[in-house]
């Protein structure tokens, strides 16, 4: 519905880590990511951004355990 009403009427930004081929596995039919895939499409800009993900960076050196050098145990 949250497409739906904004079809046409405001810009609605999408964010995906996986490419389109890989959205059967998501949706689990390629049909539904046909459908989907082409309201989404339609009078649309597709930015693809490669490169490390800052978010995962970011969440990777806050969630790893922290060497301590020098430390006895």
């Amino acid at each position: 519905m949250f497409v739906s009403s904004r079809y046409e009427n405001r810009e609605t930004i999408f964010r995906s880590n996986k490419s389109f081929s890989k959205w059967e596995g998501v949706l689990g039919d390629q049909v539904m990511v046909s459908l989907v895939l082409d309201k989404i499409l339609n009078h649309s800009s597709v930015v693809n951004i490669r490169g490390e993900s800052y978010g995962l960076k970011n969440w990777m050196r806050n969630s790893l355990p922290r060497f301590r050098g020098g430390e006895k145990g």
